[in-house]
């Protein structure tokens, strides 16, 4: 596993959870998923990325303040993908709180700005569709 001060995003996450997340997106032909717009044709596993997100969750609030900001970059990026730019926002502004100027928080705040309902959350067939339960 790597270690909290490392600049990895996923250095918080447990190697078993890293692939979780890993697999979520990996599942697809890569050349057609386009990760700037939220275009994923084949859609996503969206448990994998709910289990991935309870571990980040955990991770923030375990962690060190100044840790939390890729994670929650990452949190940021999945809500997005779900089409809820509002709370997507509302992480991006905790993560710069973190740590300002984090390349991770510029890189996703960028694009979901340039972006603001990604491809996936408008396609009825593979949006994310809330558990019942």
């Amino acid at each position: 596993m790597t270690t909290a001060s490392s600049p990895n995003t996923y250095a918080v996450l447990p190697l078993r959870e890293q692939a979780k997340l890993r697999d979520a997106w990996l599942a697809q032909r890569l050349e057609t998923v386009d990760f700037l717009t939220g275009t994923f044709p084949h859609g996503l596993d969206w448990a994998a990325t709910e289990e991935a997100e309870t571990v980040l969750n955990a991770a923030v609030a375990m962690g060190p303040r100044e840790a939390a900001a890729g994670a929650l970059a990452v949190l940021a990026y999945v809500t997005w993908l779900r089409g809820q730019g509002t709370q997507a926002a509302d992480r991006l502004g905790q993560a710069a709180a973190c740590t300002p100027g984090h390349a991770h928080v510029r890189a996703v705040s960028a694009l979901t700005t340039a972006t603001p309902v990604a491809a996936i959350a408008a396609d009825r067939a593979h949006a994310w569709k809330p558990s019942r339960g």
